[in-house]
């Protein structure tokens, strides 16, 4: 019988490539999988003073990873980077929220700024 991956590997596998590709532009990981009542922020990270708080969505293509971040979990997200940010004492000179989407070809695009407050 083939070995078939199941969505929670391959989002895993996933959300470990994505970290590899920002560590090699520089970020450096705050946490991965960051888990609330209220939500999940898959990576959290930072780089010159912002803290990026990082959706990762294996997907096809580009194009579905684009039309995959829905409104419900947009509001999840914010309620877990809210919670996060009690947690701690260090301050940032900025915070944003960055899309990652890793294509099933291993090919990965990274938007910055995916949700403005």
């Amino acid at each position: 019988m083939p070995f078939s991956r199941t969505s929670f590997s391959k989002g895993m596998d996933a959300e470990h490539r994505a970290k590899a590709f920002l560590e090699k532009k520089g970020y450096r990981c705050a946490a991965h999988r960051y888990k609330t009542r209220d939500g999940e922020i898959d990576l959290i990270v930072e780089k010159d003073g912002i803290l990026v708080f990082v959706e990762v969505k294996s997907r096809a293509s580009f194009r579905e990873g684009l039309f995959s971040l829905f409104p419900r979990q947009c509001r999840r997200i914010l309620n877990a980077a809210h919670c996060f940010l009690q947690t701690q004492e260090t301050s940032w000179q900025a915070m944003r929220f960055d899309l990652v989407i890793v294509k099933t070809s291993s090919e990965i695009m990274h938007l910055e700024n995916i949700i403005t407050l």
